[in-house]
């Protein structure tokens, strides 16, 4: 079949526009992927704080837990004028060990130490087992690879205050990186703690709780 001229252009801009239409369609819907994309990534990344702050919760409540266990200890040490291990942020550190290139989980915490006394019973923790100098160095080891579990960055330290001679208030404050902005807070451990490592103007969150220990009860 012959096309007269009028219709040949006619037929070739038809083409030019089913073409272009193609195009802009493509257009779209790349742009509509992209959006879809972009949101399943940000509630990946709220999903993944949501988790972290939960995880926080968890350690920082399990340590609580722990010092009520061994608060008599603390006591002692407190009254002599000392500073409990407890309380040394770098108790909870594994870089300073060195020598792991990956998970510090993996490098220390599948195998305890021989240094550290195993005070626990299949899954229970019994104080009976250990004095209380060796309850403290397992709690300090098992709260290590929970943080270790979190992330190799994250760290713990407690701020003791002595209100009297039969109470201390303890502030638990745990920090790691964040995956948005600078996180600002208004808790004295956190701050002391961002502080003490430099940490202070970058991208770091905080989570902390308040435990007051005394000889007879507690309350937090």
């Amino acid at each position: 079949m012959q096309y007269s001229k009028t219709e040949f252009a006619a037929r070739k801009l038809t083409q030019g526009s089913s073409l272009i239409e193609v195009l802009v369609a493509l257009i779209i819907f790349s742009i509509g992927m992209l959006g879809i994309v972009g949101v399943q990534l940000s509630h990946s990344r709220s999903a993944q704080i949501t988790n972290q702050f939960i995880q926080a919760n968890l350690i920082v409540t399990n340590l609580a837990n722990r010092l009520i266990l061994n608060k008599q200890h603390i006591f002692t040490t407190q009254t002599q004028g000392l500073s409990h291990s407890y309380f040394f942020p770098e108790s909870y550190d594994f870089a300073q060990l060195g020598g792991c290139q990956g998970s510090h989980y993996q490098c220390f915490c599948l195998e305890p130490p021989i240094n550290i006394t195993n005070c626990r019973t299949t899954t229970n923790l019994n104080i009976s087992l250990c004095n209380n100098t060796q309850v403290a160095l397992f709690d300090i080891y098992e709260v290590s690879c929970m943080l270790a579990l979190m992330s190799n960055d994250a760290t713990i330290s407690i701020h003791p205050t002595v209100l009297n001679t039969t109470s201390v208030l303890l502030e638990i404050a745990l920090i790691w990186p964040s995956l948005s902005s600078p996180q600002t807070t208004k808790s004295s451990g956190c701050q002391q703690t961002l502080q003490a490592l430099n940490k202070a103007v970058t991208r770091y969150v905080c989570y902390s709780q308040q435990l007051v220990l005394t000889e007879a009860t507690y309350e937090s």
